[in-house]
């Protein structure tokens, strides 16, 4: 009796433990990372020994027809696993799609093979409509991320909040970002909107984010200004002061998690930014509210007059690439000095953006301020380009090795085609003008012909005593790496790609 006692208590484990392997797993409302999308949220994912099931809900407007890619996959660490069967969303359209209802959102599922054993994460990946949920947690905790020791002495400091001078004053504010959180296989648009006082509108700036997390924006400001920081599908607002620096830490997965429907309730008051420099205690104290318009200084409305001219001017630059005579005409028109000022940063700006974009496929040749020397004229020319990596190289026409050396270089773009790079070129006037200039087309990029006295002076300052010489410079605009003759592809390579850390 005692033998068939314990044959049937083994008998009924055994079937609860064969049981279990097939219940599923199930995590309600997951935590994820950062999405591309507003359309689409996850609300459950099940899985087990034999499927992986991902409940959700669709976002659009009512009457829009609930379609799904066939290529639809999870990505669970190197594996890929592509959708099977969908509830209420019509695969490639083959079946007659569900239309959105009158609430603007629907219930849906996706079906996917069994995950692979030891994942903790997700990507959910849309690949023809372009997006993607990505860090999906297969935990109820919110997704692991280190943060520095010094964030949480700066949550406890009581900053003074200290008055904000509001004042018309022109220049440059720089963002200095640091993402925690983020990983290289996540896609992250970065986006400043800024209000522009010429159009009462915003306009957009981009940047990349660097392997580490870090990022560097710069705005062209008139007066204190509040922007908007983007990334991917979230965004916060802050305060930006001309000619001063903010920094900014983030806590990415709760900044995104933030603005999901579903999980808003939750991390909206949540610690998922720090700032600090200029403005720092005005937007530590703002930094968990949602922003509803960006606002531009009321003293905007004392030079409107100024502003209407130097919109005219800069719409003008913005076409032409330089300064007309009419346009001369009607700067000098303008009667403030901080307009005047904001308006030269502006067309610099407008110029420097056009020539990088032109020199992406194709040549510019640019003239550089001939009393500049030394120091002076590297700084000129890789100012515009801060926040990326440049190469400067030193050529000549007559110059074997240079010639040698620029027919590889197109490899090295290729290479770095999904990097910031920027690539200028400078000679010298031993290189006859008609030979330079039928060269050109053939090297896309930045191109500079300096002064005799120029080239001297470059050369002795960074004692180049051959050529082709090279200059590699960091995203911070200092020098990091000089070179005499070719070093090599692999060398320029390892060099730039450090040059973006």
């Amino acid at each position: 009796m005692k033998r068939i006692w314990l044959f049937c208590m083994v008998a009924i484990l055994s079937l609860v433990a064969h049981a279990s392997a097939f219940m599923a797993r199930e995590v309600m409302r997951p935590c994820f990372v950062t999405s591309t999308t507003t359309s689409f949220e996850i609300s459950k994912i099940a899985f087990n020994d034999e499927l992986t099931r991902v409940d959700a809900v669709f976002y659009g407007a009512p009457g829009d027809l609930a379609i799904i890619s066939s290529a639809t996959v999870l990505r669970a660490g190197n594996q890929r696993l592509r959708i099977s069967e969908a509830e209420h969303l019509s695969i490639d359209g083959l079946t007659m799609p569900e239309s959105m209802p009158q609430s603007g959102k629907m219930n849906v599922a996706l079906v996917f093979p069994p995950l692979p054993a030891g994942v903790h994460s997700v990507d959910l990946i849309e690949p023809d409509a372009n997006w993607g949920i990505y860090g999906i947690q297969l935990t109820s905790a919110e997704p692991y991320v280190f943060l520095p020791d010094f964030l949480q002495t700066m949550a406890e400091k009581k900053a003074e909040e200290k008055p904000l001078q509001d004042k018309l004053s022109a220049g440059k504010s720089s963002v200095n970002g640091y993402i925690f959180g983020y990983d290289t296989h996540y896609p992250l648009d970065i986006r400043l909107e800024i209000p522009d006082p010429f159009t009462n509108n915003t306009y957009a700036k981009t940047v990349k984010c660097k392997a580490d997390g870090s990022f560097h924006i710069e705005a062209d400001l008139l007066a204190n200004t509040h922007v908007r920081l983007s990334l991917n599908k979230a965004s916060f607002d802050c305060l930006l002061i001309p000619g001063e620096e903010t920094a900014v830490y983030i806590h990415l997965p709760r900044v995104s998690m933030a603005q999901s429907h579903l999980l808003e309730s939750k991390y909206a008051h949540s610690r998922r930014l720090w700032f600090d420099g200029a403005a720092e205690a005005y937007n530590n104290a703002h930094a968990i509210k949602k922003g509803t318009s960006l606002q531009s200084s009321s003293l905007l409305q004392t030079v409107t007059a100024d502003l209407d001219r130097s919109s005219q001017v800069y719409k003008n630059v913005q076409k032409n690439l330089r300064v007309q005579d009419a346009d001369k005409k009607l700067m000098s028109s303008i009667s403030s000095p901080e307009v005047m000022a904001y308006l030269k940063l502006r067309m610099e700006g407008a110029i420097a953006q056009a020539e990088r974009a032109k020199s992406a496929h194709g040549y510019v040749a640019l003239e550089l301020n001939s009393t500049l020397m030394g120091e002076d004229i590297l700084s000129s020319i890789v100012a515009p380009y801060k926040g990326s990596a440049v190469l400067v190289d030193l050529w000549a026409t007559w110059c074997g090795p240079c010639r040698k050396a620029l027919r590889l270089m197109p490899a090295l773009k290729q290479r770095l085609s999904n990097l910031d790079v920027a690539y200028i070129y400078v000679t010298c006037p031993s290189s006859p003008e008609a030979e330079w200039n039928a060269l050109l087309p053939t090297i896309p990029g930045i191109h500079y012909r300096l002064t005799e006295p120029q080239w001297k002076s470059l050369c002795s300052t960074y004692q180049i005593k051959g050529i082709p010489g090279y200059f590699i410079i960091d995203a911070n605009g200092k020098l990091q790496n000089t070179h005499i003759g070719f070093p090599g592809l692999d060398v320029l390579l390892k060099e730039l790609q450090q040059a973006l850390r």
